[in-house]
């Protein structure tokens, strides 16, 4: 409304008002000055370190002058796709009735421009604009001063830059060929080549998921495979070694045994090969890759493109937990593995190499327990774990995990509702990352059950927090209890109950609180550092006495 307001006022006074500046004119093409249309008032006038105010002659009351965009951003060059450019000023102690003028040239040609009067009403702030004209901005630079009657108080230049050309795409090569020496073209090493490749097969080829499930695989020769785009396991790495052939790379295609989707650690080996990848000779040593588990995987029966560099280069140490070949000189390993032993690892993924864990219990995936189980690993010191258990596919509703950390080691510890077999999945995250992502996994068979342990947060392990009892998840109601607990670095610890909160006392090295559990959930926190908040660290259910 206040811009209305001042446009109506403006239209009345330049009826009163020459439009003409009071210095000579260049008679060319002229620049319009905007029209009023709704778009936001530029941010508050400050001096901005992008455009530099420049000093007049004396008797300046202008105390700021700079220009902004649409948005308000200060700036002194802007796009040819700019609908308007304001030049904003301040002012401060303006004599009464002054008629400040501004006068815009464009400096690139000579041009006709118009000057534009607005009289100072008792505000600190004012502006003038410029709109885009119909046949579009000038490219160059532009040129504003403000004036009192002859007098320049200020003035400033902006620029339009000359609209950006993108260059078309050069079309990819319709030729395998072509395709791959354009893929390469530029780089030097054997690994950049092979990585080109690989990359290339990651985000152009999808994975076949319907053929794969009903076992009709098509035509996977590598000219097939480049045409359809679409293919499983073999048709990508005959696609992959016939590039390399035609680049220079000597590689070869491997079959053999995997453990991927559907994999199953109780099931029957299967007889015969299920899957092929690559070995790539780069500067002069063998290398092994995977450019179908490069692309991507199956999510709830469909191709889900992710492509990854973490199955390019895997060293075979890494590679041989997922991975056997038919025939034992492609594992790559000094000591060749036996299919038994393969089958008996552990069902790892590339984070739990990223992150530097290494197993230092169970390295075996069947494991059995009489109810409950502890497993050992070791990894980077900022490395947070967190684990669950699922059956039939189903994750468990419960609290049948719980986490702890000393340093570097890390003790996870599960139970299991009743006698069976279920999977436990590890997942790992860095610091700042609110998800983790699965490292490993394990089949166990449990004898009989156990009961759920206490529920813990995430702080419990960042702070490696030791819970030394109780070590159930249920608290009877109305019946005394003692917790104990080791929280290193913790300032005070506290329990939140319906009635209120309980303070530990710190004992020996321990947080040790009795009392009555009442309500539905008894949560106990640690205050951390100088903060005044707890930390919610473990937590109990409250329940009828059994």
């Amino acid at each position: 409304m206040w811009r209305l307001g001042l446009w109506l006022w403006l239209i009345l006074l330049l009826g009163c008002q020459p439009l003409e500046p009071e210095h000579p004119t260049a008679t060319r093409t002229p620049l319009v000055i905007s029209t009023p249309r709704p778009t936001p008032r530029p941010a508050r006038v400050s001096p901005s370190p992008e455009v530099t105010p420049t000093p007049t002659d004396q008797g300046d009351f202008v105390s700021a002058i700079v220009c902004r965009d649409e948005a308000g951003e200060a700036a002194n060059e802007f796009d040819s796709e700019v609908d308007e450019v304001f030049v904003c000023f301040e002012v401060e102690d303006v004599p009464p009735d002054t008629m400040l003028r501004s006068h815009w040239i464009y400096t690139g040609q000579d041009a006709e421009f118009e000057a534009f009067d607005n009289q100072l009403v008792g505000g600190r702030e004012g502006f003038f604009s410029l709109g885009r004209p119909p046949e579009g901005w000038l490219v160059g630079e532009y040129r504003v001063a403000l004036f009192v009657g002859p007098r320049r108080l200020r003035q400033l230049s902006f620029s339009i830059k000359a609209p950006v050309v993108v260059a078309p795409e050069t079309p990819e090569p319709t030729e395998l060929k072509a395709l791959a020496r354009s893929l390469v073209q530029g780089k030097a090493s054997d690994q950049d080549r092979a990585l080109a490749l690989y990359s290339w097969l990651g985000e152009n080829v999808a994975y076949d998921v319907d053929g794969f499930l009903k076992g009709e695989y098509g035509d996977c020769s590598a000219e097939a495979v480049f045409k359809r785009r679409v293919t499983v396991c073999s048709g990508y790495a005959n696609l992959f070694k016939a590039m390399a052939d035609e680049v220079g790379l000597e590689s070869e295609v491997v079959d053999g045994f995997s453990k991927g989707y559907g994999y199953q650690a109780r099931a029957t080996p299967k007889p015969e090969p299920d899957h092929a990848w690559n070995a790539v000779k780069i500067d002069g040593r063998w290398q092994l890759l995977d450019a179908t588990w490069g692309a991507g995987g199956i999510d709830q029966g469909k191709f889900k493109r992710e492509p990854s560099r973490d199955w390019f280069m895997v060293k075979p140490d890494q590679f041989i937990y997922s991975h056997y070949p038919s025939q034992p000189k492609w594992q790559l390993l000094d000591e060749p593995m036996e299919r038994t032993d393969f089958e008996q690892l552990p069902l790892v993924k590339p984070d739990f190499f990223h992150l530097g864990l290494h197993l230092d219990s169970h390295e075996q995936v069947l494991i059995e327990t009489d109810g409950d189980l502890e497993i050992k690993l070791s990894g980077q010191s900022d490395c947070l774990l967190s684990a669950a258990i699922e059956q039939n596919n189903v994750r468990l509703e419960g609290s049948y995990t719980l986490v702890r950390r000393n340093g570097r080691r890390h003790t996870i510890e599960a139970v299991f509702p009743r006698a069976g077999t279920y999977n436990l999945l590890v997942f790992a995250r860095r610091p700042g990352e609110t998800t983790g992502q699965g490292v490993i996994s394990y089949s166990v068979q449990a004898s009989r059950g156990a009961p759920e342990l206490p529920k813990t947060y995430s702080s419990f392990a960042e702070h490696q927090v030791e819970l030394i009892g109780p070590r159930q998840a249920t608290l009877a109601e109305g019946r005394p209890v003692q917790v104990r607990l080791k929280a290193p670095g913790c300032r005070d610890v506290f329990a939140q109950t319906r009635t209120g909160q309980v303070k530990f006392e710190s004992k020996n090295g321990e947080f040790v609180a009795d009392f009555v559990p009442q309500g539905d959930v008894v949560t106990v926190f640690g205050v951390y550092g100088q903060g005044q908040r707890g930390e919610g660290l473990v937590e109990y259910r409250v329940g009828p006495p059994g």
